[in-house]
């Protein structure tokens, strides 16, 4: 997806429905449902320092973030990133030039 088509998803459709669409593609963006989920699997794999760690990033954006750029992959060494804005998710690299 290009900025552009992110950009008329985001005005035509709105903005959960563009990044639901880009989250398809991008390996690194996720909603918070997702990241919920990953927190449970750490959790019953006992995982309790990264369940924790990301669940802080969630609880730090005061509920006010649906969508997160984070690595599964990083474990601890990433941050989930809030996304709340269209110009916000035109800052990462998800994008088709």
């Amino acid at each position: 997806m290009t900025r552009t088509e992110f950009r008329h998803i985001a005005n035509t459709k709105g903005f959960d429905e563009a990044m639901s669409r880009l989250s398809e593609d991008a390996i690194t963006l996720h909603d918070e449902e997702t990241l919920i989920l990953f927190i449970k699997q750490k959790l019953d794999k006992v995982d309790y320092p990264l369940a924790a760690h990301i669940l802080n990033c969630i609880v730090e954006s005061k509920g006010d973030s649906r969508w997160y750029d984070y690595d599964f992959d990083c474990g601890m060494l990433d941050k989930p990133v809030c996304i709340n804005t269209v110009e916000e998710a035109l800052t990462f690299d998800y994008f088709d030039v």
